[in-house]
């Protein structure tokens, strides 16, 4: 897409923004010390400032694994391409993995991550010298772990797993906004975030490629929406501060999802898209009971999440332009400077695992 195109979008994206939170819509401001870059969301309450990660070997800002023959295989290599989790998890920290665990469907269905990728990732951290690793999700579905096999996959590699629900308001503590956002400041005043991740020297964000009705494809920025006590404000529910349903779902979703990752990033130390089983369905983010997901045993995995978001929209098959139009979230992402979809602008490695590596330097 022309850079043409990219200042149209976020010309119209910002004026829709604007309109929604106009006539009092905004109960105030962003909260923070202005800086330069954007500051960090700010601890909890009691808990560590956010974790950096192990110091950055030099190596890929993304990569790229296809053709494995297993979901294990394929997240092994990625992490390999990386170099290896000593990269990100040194010996006596904590982890926190958030994998998209929210639905009752099957390993395969492509609904949830595969639990073979989350027991991989398990044990390359206690590997690297984690001193405790733990996975959480607050999952959507009636006892959702009882089928996607995902609490069984955690505790087989040694972490636990914890299910959040609406009865767990005590596991939750407030972050300050920071500079930048633009709808949560305006169905806020503060973001309620999974304390375990926010005490956690390392997080992980694991989500799964599939279909969402609502925002186009869920994703690694989606899925922290996982992290949050009352993610029904995004979708529409809540205080609507004078605006309808229609109106906040339409306009504020994916800013909000947008203004998430932008308060979350500098905690995020490392994404893995899971792409070994796909979802296509227009059903999704659950999809059909009677439908498999696609097996395209591929990963997509990096420090940058938007990066990551759009290197997996295009393994989905979507262009630049077709990302713009039904995934706007990731380029509100880009513009309030969550990350990059600029990927000829990074170290990209891709390995086939039935054929040849390849390395595209930055242009």
């Amino acid at each position: 897409m022309s850079s043409t195109s990219r200042r149209d979008f976020l010309k119209r994206a910002s004026r829709l923004t604007a309109g929604a939170f106009a006539a009092g819509a905004f109960i105030g401001c962003a909260k923070g010390k202005p800086a330069e870059p954007p500051p960090t969301a700010g601890p909890a309450k009691g808990g560590p400032p956010p974790a950096d990660a192990a110091a950055k070997t030099g190596g890929p800002d993304l990569v790229v694994v296809k053709g494995g023959s297993t979901s294990a295989e394929v997240v092994r290599r990625a992490l390999e391409l990386l170099g290896g989790m000593a990269a990100f998890v040194s010996a006596g920290k904590s982890v926190c993995i958030k994998p998209n665990a929210s639905w009752d469907r099957v390993p395969g269905s492509g609904g949830n991550v595969h639990p073979d990728v989350l027991s991989e990732v398990i044990r390359a951290c206690k590997d690297a010298g984690a001193r405790e690793v733990i996975a959480l999700d607050y999952t959507l579905a009636t006892a959702p772990l009882e089928f996607n096999g995902l609490r069984d996959g955690a505790q087989k590699a040694g972490a636990k797993f914890i299910e959040l629900t609406k009865d767990d308001a005590g596991l939750f503590d407030e972050v300050e906004f920071v500079e930048g956002l633009k709808a949560l400041p305006g169905i806020g005043p503060k973001e309620r975030v999974a304390t375990d991740l926010l005490n956690a020297d390392v997080v992980i964000n694991m989500p799964v490629l599939k279909t969402h009705s609502a925002t186009g494809l869920s994703l690694s920025l989606k899925n922290l929406m996982g992290v949050i006590y009352d993610r029904t404000r995004y979708h529409g529910g809540g205080s609507g501060q004078g605006l309808s349903v229609a109106t906040r779902r339409s306009q504020i979703l994916d800013q909000a999802i947008a203004d998430l990752g932008l308060l979350l990033k500098d905690r995020i130390s490392l994404t893995i898209v899971d792409a070994t089983y796909i979802m296509r369905s227009s059903d999704g983010p659950r999809g059909l009971d009677e439908e498999d997901g696609e097996p395209m045993m591929s990963m997509v995995a990096g420090r940058d999440m938007v990066a990551c978001d759009t290197k997996a929209a295009m393994l989905f098959g979507m262009d630049e332009q077709e990302i713009m139009a039904k995934v706007p979230h990731i380029p509100l992402a880009e513009a309030i400077g969550v990350g990059t979809m600029k990927l000829a602008a990074l170290n990209v490695k891709e390995s086939n695992l039935g054929g040849a590596e390849k390395m595209t330097a930055p242009s």
